[in-house]
């Protein structure tokens, strides 16, 4: 769930600004270890700011379709509290919590390509097919034994935009 908003840099190029929020629950069934309830429920969530580039290959004018292509960059930024778990034995809940967040904490960029219809100087209607990538990095261990972990995630993601100018 997020929004953006743009600030015209003359007829064919917008400057893109947004914010996007998740939030999901996730709940353990852990009935094996004896200290903590048979069940505990954790909650995850992020807010991830994004910048970029929107460039129209025609005027935005009423009556008229506007093709353009986009490139974009964001930082995500996670959190997580395990607290609910209780405690689990030999189990540092701060390190799990950390290498969690850190998952949840992606850089990356966005391409696509879409267009508009403007009915009128001020409303119109897009759609917007592309890519988004993103790439995950943490490590696991102390010492001799820590090994880094690199993850890199691709969406290919379908949008539809209501667009206003002024």
């Amino acid at each position: 769930m997020g929004s953006y908003f743009g600030a015209s840099l003359g007829q064919n190029m917008v400057l893109l600004g947004g914010l996007d929020y998740g939030r999901m629950g996730l709940t353990l069934e852990l009935s094996a270890i004896q200290q903590i309830p048979n069940k505990s429920s954790v909650s995850v969530s992020y807010l991830q700011p994004h910048a970029g580039l929107k460039m129209y290959f025609k005027p935005r004018e009423e009556g008229k379709v506007s093709p353009y292509i986009l490139g974009e960059v964001f930082k995500c930024f996670g959190s997580v509290d395990l607290k609910d778990l209780g405690d689990i034995g030999n189990v540092d809940i701060k390190y799990i919590e950390d290498r969690v967040k850190d998952i949840l904490s992606p850089y990356g960029i966005v391409g696509g390509f879409g267009s508009e219809y403007y009915f009128s100087d001020a409303f119109g209607i897009g759609g917007e097919v592309g890519v988004q990538m993103a790439f995950i990095s943490t490590s696991i261990g102390e010492g001799d034994s820590k090994v880094k972990v690199s993850i890199n995630r691709y969406f290919i993601y379908a949008a539809f935009s209501f667009n206003f100018k002024m």
